[in-house]
């Protein structure tokens, strides 16, 4: 057996084993269809399924009158369960996915989780499809222009025009507001504490930037919250029915501006509009605060980063852990540490503690940290349920301030396997963990041993036919005392703290209102119960008296107060509060009482409720697994694919209209599915002869390009393919062997590509590693019309090999214009061609009239490296390197004669001509030139150096018509290559 086979099996069985314990190829899915939707689940998630489609059929109708649409075919919906929650909904596919829980999102209240998703994503599509110009069925239209490989400086050009023309803020307020309507949803607090904040502190998102989302993560959700306050302004002022006709106006097709349809509908600008609300908003808030009287907040002591939550005092109390994203664009975050030392400068006090990214604990007396991960390989599900990592408890040793290294000491230590853990909290002997477990939608609250030997859940009792329905735990703590464990959950309607009994095995929730209370808190005394609520309007800090029953206001702030922690003193308050910089860390030096109260019933009981039945569903079946959503694009090319007569760096262009279809199932957006897609282009003169039947579409005087290439995720290893076929039609000179002489003859070459790919990824976000095995076929053919056409290969061939890629990127608002990063892969291919032969090329054999090519052969080993990375200047942060290197070896197996140059690898620099015409032959006299590669050889080596910056400060943050202007930069490159 031949060594390169050899190789490739052993790749190939080596991919199998590696995919057969990281992917999901046997999820089990099954469908049932109601009157108006299509439902898609997990096998597991059969008894949500009535309920789903009970709320999705309710609000068809409901939709269907408000809107005046009726959708074409049925909507899809699709029900995943996972430890990641979301939900979302594409529109021009008709398609909705959702989540099987709530997702615990500071910057959002808590709600009702199946009602309000299922109401706002169905929103968005019956909205946006009420907004589109087209059918859904085509998306968008776009344009494009292509310059000629050998010009020194290329343009590609490539433009897509949405057909709905709706911003960010409207789509995303609809959702919300209709949610509202129907009960699933309302205007809370956390919302309220965003707007506030911008409003009082001039930070509001401008006009421009709420048209798109843009900027940092928070400026998202910041978009988000003001669409909802927006329309709902725009209802409360105007009519709700100016929502729905700002939506049908918008749809019409010389409607290119969302301000256009403001001032048509509503008869003011947008930017009057946005006065206008603003102006509602300062008032309102200005009075609001007023009212507050005297702030307590004490002392900010973080500078950096929006998201910094969950404070905790070290068991010594000299410093303060919490999590912050730090200076990082979105929220990643990392624990920090605070130090309270006087000879340490105060910008230098806070320094990263340890790579833990979720809600913690810490044991006093041990110095043991426990947090939830999913990095280990023991929490990953077999293939058969899917293959994720699903979230477990570790335990570690906080890091010492001592600088000490010791590769081979292992502190940290997994102590649950697959169960799915949401939160964590030590016992105060240390030997107990008490945590939060998910089921499916439901959260049970349940203690291990540290060992992990021991896991039981103690509440609610699953053995109990009439139960409380527990929709999330967020955090839980553990009393000084060992007794009660205090945690934060959501019911069917609100969120609260329940206290469970560790002795009788009871549970209540304790200080409990119509109004949101979370994030509970023992004293280390063991005295007071601290929490946030707010039962003001306003999120701040409580403390409830165990022993007399009070309850005591602690903060008093305009923003929020979140998280507690009381120092091993019980004199100071650490929490995290939002201001007009985010979420940020504020210490209070000494707890005192704002207001007290007594509470005359602090323990309520936990309403218990009846599990639902398993109604049944109507008839379900296996899931159909092809793609089945299907949609166009319109496309109109510009292409300079031949060269002009009397200018070899030039081309001529070539307009080509066409499609790009799609074909998608319901499964394909999360990764899961299959997808099919493909392109047809023609030059747009044999559109109009085929049009008036003077040709065939595809005939040899025709430029056109044509594609199809797919993807599946249903094997064990995602397998893909695409298929390419480029018609290049033009006159060039042919050299007549008969004749001994040149001609200018019409032609067209035939390019096509075949390739296949069996790829496995590990990782997901912004670490990425992948394995591939390749293969492919090409064949390149020209047909000469001369007073006979003749048509003959010019070359074909097949490669075999494989892929190794890795790639990590920084996650960074910038990252569309200057990413940081790196990214690497190494290719080895293995090439077997067959060359026309220059000379006595085609033959015509005795016993047949066909003419046959004759070949010579070539056998070659390839390989290719190329890697990009991009990083912060040493000496300023706002300024980027980026480096591009990539380099091909070849190595000749086999060669009938000197290898061609056209087999050769070859790089193009900016800058100069991709190829150059200097290659003369001579037959009989005749000289003949030849196109030659610039850069070429059988090692060839390219680069490109680059320094970029920001030619604006900041955010430019305009929108000119469909442009959003956000960033502009400059670079100065340097390129350079040899072969």
């Amino acid at each position: 057996m031949k060594k390169q086979n050899i190789i490739l099996i052993i790749l190939i069985l080596a991919v199998q084993v590696y995919s057969s314990r990281f992917n999901g190829f046997g999820l089990k899915f099954r469908t049932v269809e109601s009157e108006h939707f299509k439902i898609t689940y997990h096998s597991n998630c059969e008894y949500l399924v009535n309920r789903v489609q009970q709320k999705f059929e309710q609000l068809y109708n409901i939709y269907k009158n408000t809107y005046g649409l009726t959708l074409p075919n049925k909507t899809e919906v699709v029900i995943l369960d996972s430890d990641f929650s979301n939900g979302w909904a594409l529109s021009f596919t008709n398609t909705i996915t959702l989540w099987t829980h709530d997702t615990d999102f500071k910057l959002r209240g808590s709600h009702t989780w199946w009602d309000d998703v299922i109401t706002h994503e169905y929103a968005h599509i019956v909205s946006i499809w009420t907004g589109m110009k087209l059918s859904n069925h085509t998306p968008d239209i776009r344009f494009g222009f292509f310059s000629h490989p050998n010009e020194n400086n290329r343009i590609e050009a490539f433009q897509s025009l949405s057909t709905e023309i709706l911003p960010f803020w409207f789509t995303e307020g609809i959702a919300q507001y209709e949610s509202s309507r129907h009960g699933s949803d309302f205007w809370d607090s956390h919302r309220d504490m965003i707007l506030r904040t911008l409003t009082l502190s001039g930070k509001l998102l401008t006009w421009d930037h709420m048209q798109v989302g843009a900027g940092k993560i928070d400026d998202y959700e910041k978009a988000y919250n003001s669409g909802f306050s927006l329309v709902t302004y725009i209802a409360d002022t105007y009519g709700y029915d100016k929502i729905t006709a700002m939506l049908r106006e918008s749809a019409k097709m010389h409607r290119l501006n969302f301000d256009r349809v403001i001032k048509e509908v509503l008869g003011i600008t947008g930017r009057e509009l946005y006065a206008e609300w603003k102006s509602s908003l300062e008032k309102k808030y200005k009075t609001q605060v007023a009212n507050l009287g005297t702030q307590v907040f004490g002392r900010k002591i973080n500078k950096d980063g929006f998201d910094n939550y969950w404070p905790m005092f070290s068991p010594d109390g000299k410093k303060i852990f919490f999590l912050s994203n730090g200076k990082q664009d979105y929220g990643m975050q990392t624990l920090y540490q605070y130090q309270f030392d006087d000879t340490i400068k105060e910008d230098k006090r806070i320094t990263p503690a340890m790579n833990i990214s979720d809600i913690y604990d810490i044991h006093p007396q041990s110095g043991r940290i426990c947090y939830q991960s999913a990095k280990s390989k023991k929490s990953q599900l077999p293939a058969r349920q899917g293959g994720a990592r699903m979230l477990d408890i570790f335990t570690d040793t906080l890091p010492s301030d001592k600088k000490s290294f010791n590769p081979f000491r292992k502190t940290e230590k997994q102590v649950t396997i697959k169960k799915g853990i949401f939160n964590s909290s030590f016992s105060p002997s240390g030997n107990m963990i008490a945590c939060s477990q998910r089921d499916v939608d439901r959260f049970y609250l349940a203690i291990t041993d540290t060992s992990g030997t021991y896991f039981n859940v103690v509440y609610p009792n699953l053995q109990d036919s009439v139960r409380p329905e527990i929709n999330y735990i967020y955090s839980i703590d553990w009393s000084p005392d060992g007794r009660h464990i205090a945690f934060s959950y959501m019911d069917q309607t609100d969120r609260k703290i329940g206290i469970y009994d560790t002795l009788n095995h009871t549970c209540q929730t304790i200080c409990d209102t119509k109004n949101d209370e979370r994030d509970p808190s023992y004293s280390p005394d063991g005295k007071h119960l601290y929490f946030s609520s707010d039962r003001t309007g306003i999120f701040n800090i409580y403390r409830y008296n165990i022993q007399d029953k009070s309850l005591e206001q602690v903060t008093n702030v305009s923003g929020g107060a979140f998280a507690p922690s009381i120092s091993p003193d019980n004199k100071k308050l650490v929490y995290s509060s939002y201001d007009q910089n985010g979420f940020g860390i504020y210490l209070l030096d000494s707890i005192k009482a704002i207001n007290k109260d007594t509470v005359s019933t602090p323990y309520s009981p936990v309403v218990s409720i009846k599990p639902e039945s398993t109604t049944s569903i109507g008839e379900s079946r296996p899931a159909f697994r092809f793609p089945n959503q299907f949609f166009l694009i319109p496309t109109l090319l510009s292409e300079q694919t031949t060269t002009r007569r009397n200018n070899w760096n030039a081309g001529v262009s070539t307009i080509k209209a066409g499609v790009i279809f799609n074909l998608l199932e319901p499964l394909t957006i999360t990764n899961l599915g299959t997808e099919i897609d493909g392109y047809f282009f023609l030059d747009v003169k044999h559109i109009m002869n085929m049009l008036t039947l003077k040709s065939y579409p595809i005939s040899v005087d025709a430029n056109y390009d044509m594609g199809i290439f797919g993807e599946t995720k249903l094997l064990p290893f995602t397998t893909s393919f695409d298929y390419n076929l480029r018609g290049i039609a033009d006159n060039d000179e042919f050299f007549d062997e008969i004749e001994g002489a040149t001609a200018y003859l019409p032609y067209n070459a035939l390019i096509q590509n075949l390739n296949l790919q069996l790829s496995l990824t590990k990782g997901e976000r912004r670490t990425i590693t992948g394995l591939h095995l390749l293969g492919g076929l090409n064949r390149y053919d020209v047909n000469i019309q001369d007073q006979i056409s003749i048509k003959y290969n010019l070359n074909k061939g097949f490669r075999t090999g494989a892929m190794a890629t890795y790639s990590h990127v920084k996650s960074e608002a910038k990252s569309n214009i200057s990413p940081c990063g790196f990214a690497a892969k190494l290719q080895y291919d293995f090439w077997n061609q067959l060359s026309l032969k220059d000379e006595n090329s085609i033959v015509y054999p005795e016993s047949s009239s066909i003419p046959k090519e004759q070949y010579y052969k070539y056998k070659y080993h390839q390989i290719l490296g190329h890697m990009k990375t991009g990083l912060s200047a040493p000496w300023y942060n706002r300024h980027d390197i980026y480096l591009d290197l990539q380099g091909t070896l070849l190595s000749v197996v086999h060669q009938d004669t000197t290898f061609p140059s056209f087999l050769l690898p070859g790089v193009w620099v900016p800058g100069y001509s991709y190829y150059y015409r200097d290659t003369k032959i001579k037959r009989d006299s005749i000289s003949v030139t030849y196109d030659t590669l610039q850069v070429t050889g059988k090692a060839v080596l390219s680069g490109t150096i680059s320094y970029r910056f920001p030619l604006w400060p900041g955010l430019i943050d305009k929108k000119l018509s469909f442009l959003y202007l956000e960033r502009l930069y400059g670079a100065i490159n340097v390129s350079g290559g040899a072969g």
